[in-house]
């Protein structure tokens, strides 16, 4: 990276703290919670690891997250290869593990981020609002089925689909842990 565009990173980075501390907790988090994101670690197992924002992670296998509701989306590949994926949607995923939705939750959920973590890739963020059904029609899925077969390498066990974008830029192969953020405090307002 260049001098300049380091520097440019580093006063961006000054002008929004909260994003500084959101990438810097993607870095931490695998150390913070004992996992180890290599493909012999939890991936071989089938394991995902999901934690709220107690901090207390939970560990799902694929049998633990096949009895959770599922749906099935159609989408186009880059090559125009049509594929079924079905999975989870991650508000239920994250419904099942203790994350409360709704009125009572809102100004929390507004200042929360939910980071997922893969084994190859970079973390992708989501704002825990795209969760809401009050607020938005957006399903974001952690399949775990393509085309009627269980994922595997190298895009399972669990693959983050978000089939409502243009583009596919938010999505995830080899997906090992979800982790909730807190990233503001709740406003105050009365």
């Amino acid at each position: 990276m260049s001098q300049i565009s380091s520097a440019q990173g580093v006063k961006r980075s000054a002008q929004r703290p909260w994003l500084a501390l959101a990438l810097g907790l993607s870095l931490l988090l695998p150390v913070v919670h004992g996992q180890n994101p290599s493909t012999f670690g939890t991936m071989v197992e089938g394991k995902l690891t999901v934690s709220l924002l107690d901090g207390s992670p939970q560990v799902m296998d694929r049998s633990d997250i096949s009895k959770l509701p599922h749906m099935t989306v159609k989408v186009r590949a880059s090559g125009g290869k049509i594929s079924i994926y079905s999975g989870v949607p991650l508000e239920e995923l994250l419904k099942h593990v203790g994350a409360v939705f709704g009125k009572e939750r809102r100004q929390m959920n507004l200042g929360s981020i939910v980071l997922v973590e893969s084994v190859d890739q970079p973390s992708i963020l989501f704002a825990m609002a795209e969760f809401d059904i009050a607020l938005t029609d957006k399903r974001i899925l952690l399949a775990d089925t393509k085309n009627g077969r269980p994922l595997t390498a190298p895009e399972g066990p669990f693959r983050i689909i978000v089939p409502d974008e243009k583009q596919p830029t938010r999505w995830a192969k080899q997906v090992w842990a979800i982790y909730v953020v807190q990233i503001s405090e709740p406003s105050k307002r009365p």
